[in-house]
């Protein structure tokens, strides 16, 4: 119920009905379509408020400021009449006095599947009824239903009335276009909508014939029949159809379109003993996961159904969840009143002058003044203002379709556009996928550890077993699946696996148990059966300082060899094992990862991408906020931070821990490279010369070695310390600081509980590493970044699902497009992605802006000049206004949004909101320039002594039709053209975000066709009369002629107002824009 703020019961009232259709009738439908726009007034027009249990309708208001009227339907469930409705794909109840969603639940504990499992027919038709049919299919909106809500909308309504004026005031010909044109844009608009959910709807879609258990016997139905309380039969290969745990049997599967991950996840049954059921991840199995291989007669209970699934919620959140980040329409709405407005009181402004020609002249009809004001509205007020916003959305997902971006969640494109702060995950986004084995470090018989060794054949064989079992990799039909860092350790073991048994030297071992790596664990355990002399064997692999803490032996130099090899970016992993006793038929997991015994650390190459850099100093380049969140070890973390320069040479890069102090916890802040150099020191003074050793193997490229001076190795006791709240402030005045997830969540609940956020914001301020960050720690992080700044989080899925979802724009580095893991999906899996999908925000947003305000300067121009042919009661012809409408304002607003991109970033940052000070500054400042320019002209024109009024020229000839024949109609037609073609020159200029208007080819031939088709209509179109002349500019006329010298000032006053529209653009709206700042 958190998106529904109210619902209101309601019953058809036969009375109110037939009052209401009678309205409609009387009104010519007008009633109707106003109660569709408000369905508060549909509900009160039709319906009466009732009880809940009588409800035939409710009426549901959302909390995003939506309503919407649903029927009622009575659900039974265990022989109780339950009254309810479905709602954005869910069901709801009433039950206890409220409503709630229906969502099926387990109790007790893992019995609970013997007592909530189908027993009966009649509570299998419950079932159907109460949870309807499994399936996320986005059902298909009929385009009967699209056009009526197209023809219902607010704006086609006012398209549809001035069509109807048009056509009364015999402007036949532009009546038809804009009918046509209306036509069109709502075949478009069916197109966009049917085009914008294909791609969801064809993943959404999953139906196939499962094998369930029911009644106790094995049946096979369609997925869509499956309701929670079935018995399902797990089988290789098999696409789950629904959220299942599992009961009986193990099994591997994919759920790379839940996130983006092709690791294959090892499922387990729900333990045998009488513990609370809880769903977690290790037992649950979700809708559309792919089942890589199964135990035989593997069973999962159906636990949730259709869009209660994971998928389902996920497939809600892409169709459903609005844009608060943005009032664009609400803002065009709002420009629509103002622009009304002005319309309005341009109207009284020329009233007076329209009385006076009403009563001298007996021809004119008081209508006429009627239609004088609904022509200034209909000129001033564009219906179609507010889907100029979507244009550059539309042109963004063009180009992302060619450049192989996915994006399920075009709304996100604008926020893209005004990101201020990037995340990045280290492993597999800032650093390659594939890992190396770069070495192994053993420890010997005297409990000492070995140099580092790259021969990995003479490894030691309990090594390279725990190499090879310690995973989860797949083997099927010779392709073999897992994570990258155990497929490089398997590939170096010279093991080979099939199904859960691995060979390695003649000799088959079974994997007995596989105790998962959990984030809180940071460790992954196997036990394996030796089937030639039946020895067992634990076997655990995982994080130093957690390995460290369950071994028994543990060299006195094992955390600084760690830390050197963490320190020059290497992925460290440690490994113990221990042999079990016989009659350990299947320990528990506490008990087989304790007292072990240390055997080595694997160290591991993750090389850092070779964009990586570059695409960092691009975003930092651009002034964006950059930082490092993992949930690999500080030290490691640090290096590819100092690697990628998200973290600078010259920077001192501090980090903190967590630390227990006299039974208090405190922080101890360490200078990164003060550390180091005692790790360093310490490795110098060895007797077993590791350093040395170390130095001689060749590091990569990437890894900087360090000076092994002895007498730069310092002693850092007293750098290490517990820093104070003075010590603080100065530590983050003068350093970049690297924390953990542990110290962060700390510090946040420390601040939750004081009530005090300014602490952790000016620790945050300062920190650009977040290591050993756990998923829900990634989350709250972004959480908190978010009411800072606009956050991107760029990851490859996983564990970093979460964050990509909560931050404000969320970026997939993955090789498939079939993932909801984030809004954007990059099919390439590079991380130049990046900084295009910003790129192509802000153009989306540049764009959109420039073509609004485009549309609304046209008709402030064409308003202004109606107004002051008003004061003399003349018009431009519907011959004149149809050249202008369609040759020269149409084309030119669909091509000037064709301009491309900057192809890098700037530092400026896009308006986000259309009553900014930069957007008003346009508008009023163009504005106030064009009416300048245009009553000169009418001014300078009526003191001529060669000018006559258009009641001279034309009245006796034209009589009721007005006095169209007049030389300001000419004067202000011939400059108004110009007018609209400086303005798509001026406003698409935005050097922060587009290339200049004449990269637009297109644009630029027909600017140039234009201006010479006008300055011909101005400088050579001379004729004795208008009779003939389609476009009816008058020369001269009777007798009376506009002199040449009149058209050369027209010119000079066109080129003036040219360079002044473009002055100001340049130069006159960023000087406006520093002025308000400043006084602001």
């Amino acid at each position: 119920m958190q998106e529904i703020q109210m619902v209101v019961p309601y019953r058809q009232n036969i009375g109110k009905s037939i009052i209401f259709y009678l309205l409609c009738i009387l009104s010519f439908g007008l009633v109707y379509v106003v109660a569709t726009w408000h369905y508060k007034i549909w509900a009160i027009l039709r319906m009466s408020k009732c009880e809940i249990f009588a409800a035939e309708y409710f009426r549901i208001d959302s909390k995003d400021g939506t309503q919407v009227i649903v029927p009622s339907h009575h659900y039974m469930q265990k022989g109780l009449d339950y009254i309810g409705f479905n709602y954005r794909y869910q069901r709801f109840i009433y039950r206890q006095g409220r409503f709630e969603k229906i969502v099926f639940q387990l109790q007790d504990n893992k019995g609970a599947h013997q007592r909530d499992h189908l027993r009966s027919v009649e509570q299998l038709k419950d079932y159907q009824d109460l949870y309807g049919i499994n399936s996320t299919e986005i059902p298909r909106k009929p385009i009967l239903s699209i056009l009526i809500d197209e023809l219902m909308h607010p704006l086609f309504v006012v398209q549809l009335l001035q069509i109807f004026l048009w056509i009364y005031e015999e402007y036949t010909s532009y009546a038809i276009i804009l009918l046509l044109t209306s036509i069109i844009s709502m075949v478009d608009t069916l197109f966009e909508y049917r085009e914008s959910y294909r791609e969801i709807r064809l993943n959404s879609k999953l139906e196939h014939e499962v094998k369930i258990i029911r009644f106790g016997q094995k049946i096979t139905i369609h997925s869509r029949e499956l309701v929670p309380g079935d018995i399902i039969l797990i089988e290789p290969f098999q696409v789950i159809a629904c959220d299942c745990v599992l009961i009986e049997g193990t099994c591997i599967v994919q759920e790379q379109f839940l996130n983006g991950e092709q690791t294959p996840i090892t499922k387990s049954n729900l333990p045998d003993d009488d513990q609370a059921f809880v769903q977690k991840d290790g037992n649950m199995l979700y809708m559309s996961t792919f089942c890589l291989r199964a135990d035989e007669n593997c069973l999962a209970f159906v636990v949730s159904t259709g869009f209660n699934t994971k998928k389902g919620e996920l497939i809600r959140e892409v169709m459903l969840t609005p844009d608060y980040s943005f009032d664009f329409y609400d803002d065009s709405m709002r420009y629509l009143k103002y622009l009304s407005i002005v319309a309005i009181v341009g109207y009284l402004i020329a009233l007076p002058f329209k009385i006076y020609f009403l009563i001298t002249y007996p021809f004119i009809e008081a209508t006429d003044l009627i239609t004088d004001i609904l022509d200034l509205l209909a000129v001033c007020v564009p219906p179609t203002l507010p889907t100029t916003l979507q244009i550059g959305l539309s042109l963004a997902l063009k180009r992302f379709k060619k450049k192989k971006i996915y994006c399920f969640n075009p709304n996100k494109i604008n926020l893209a556009g005004v990101v201020s702060q990037v995340c990045f995950d280290k492993t597999g986004t800032l650093t390659e996928d594939e890992q190396r084995l770069y070495g192994v470090i053993e420890m010997n018989n005297q409990g000492q550890l070995n140099p580092l060794l790259k021969d990995f054949d003479n490894l030691n064989k309990i090594i390279r077993l725990v190499m090879a079992c310690c995973n989860n990799i797949v083997n099927e039909e010779e392709i073999i699946y897992g994570d990258h860092l155990d497929l490089a350790l398997f590939k170096n073991s010279s093991a080979k696996i099939f199904y859960r048994t691995v060979l390695l030297d003649g000799i088959n071992y079974d994997i007995v148990k596989t105790f998962e790596f959990t984030q809180e664990l940071q460790r992954i355990c196997c036990i394996i059966h030796n089937q030639q002399n039946h020895n067992k064997y634990s076997l655990v692999k995982g994080s130093p300082e957690k390995v460290k803490q369950i071994c028994e032996n543990i060299p006195e130099d094992y955390t600084s060899v760690f830390k050197y090899y963490s320190h020059h970016g290497f992925k460290v992993i440690a490994c113990a094992y221990k042999q079990l006793l016989q009659e350990d038929v299947i320990p528990t997991r506490e008990y087989s990862e304790s007292k072990l015994t240390f055997l080595c650390f694997l160290v591991l190459e993750n090389r850092v991408k070779d964009n990586a850099e570059q695409v960092i100093q691009q975003l930092k380049s651009a002034k964006i906020d950059i930082i490092l969140v993992t949930g690999d070890n500080v030290l490691t973390s640090m290096r590819v931070a100092r690697q990628t320069r998200v973290v600078e040479e010259n920077e001192q890069l501090v980090y903190g821990e967590l630390a227990e102090n006299n039974n208090e916890l405190q922080i101890d802040w360490k200078d990164m490279e003060q550390q180091f150099k005692e790790i360093e020191n310490q490795m110098h003074n060895d007797t077993r010369t590791l350093c040395a050793e170390i130095l001689q193997q060749k590091l990569p490229n990437s890894i900087s070695k360090f000076n092994f001076d002895a007498k730069s190795c310092e002693n850092l006791d007293n750098n290490i310390a517990i820093v104070n709240d003075e010590a603080q402030e100065q530590l983050q005045r003068s350093a970049t600081l690297a924390i953990t997830g542990k110290l962060f969540t700390y510090l946040m609940d420390q601040a939750k509980n004081n009530k005090d956020y300014k602490y952790i914001d000016q620790l945050i301020t300062k920190t650009k590493v977040y290591a050993k960050m756990r998923r829900e720690h990634k989350a709250e992080l972004i959480n908190y970044l978010k009411t800072k700044k606009q956050i991107v989080f760029c990851g490859d899925g996983g564990a970093d699902i979460q964050a990509m979802r909560t931050a404000d724009v969320g970026i997939s580095l993955t090789n498939t497009k079939l993932s909801l893991a984030a809004p954007f999906t990059s099919g390439q899996e590079d991380l130049s992605t990046v900084p295009i999908i910003l790129i192509e925000g802000r153009g989306a947003l540049t764009t959109s802006f420039q073509a609004f305000e485009y549309m609304t300067m046209c008709s402030l121009v064409q308003f202004l000049s109606c107004t002051i042919l008003y004061f003399q009661y003349s018009y431009m012809t519907n011959s004149q206004f149809l050249i202008l409408d369609l040759f020269v304002v149409l084309p030119l607003s669909i091509l000037m949004t064709y301009t491309n991109n900057l192809t890098k970033l700037t530092t400026e940052i896009p308006q986000r909101s259309l009553v900014s000070v930069e957007v008003l500054s346009i508008i009023l400042g163009q504005c106030f320039i064009q009416m300048t320019f245009q009553m000169l002209i009418y001014l300078i024109l009526i003191y001529q002594d060669w000018y006559k009024d258009p009641v001279t020229l034309s009245h006796e000839e034209y009589g009721e039709a007005g006095f169209m024949q007049s030389f300001e109609a000419t004067s202000l037609f011939l400059v108004t053209n110009f007018q609209y073609i400086m303005l798509s020159v001026s406003l698409s200029y935005d050097p922060r975000f587009k290339k200049p208007f004449y990269s637009n080819r297109p644009f630029t031939f027909y600017l140039i066709l234009l201006v010479i088709l006008e300055l011909y209509l101005l400088m050579f179109t001379y004729r004795d009369d208008t009779e003939d002349d389609y476009l009816n500019l008058t020369f001269k006329v009777k007798g009376y002629e506009m002199p040449q010298s009149w058209l050369m000032f027209l010119l000079g006053m066109i080129i003036l107002n040219s360079t002044l529209t473009h002055t100001y653009q340049i130069y006159g709206v960023p000087y406006v824009i520093i002025k308000m700042k400043n006084k602001l």
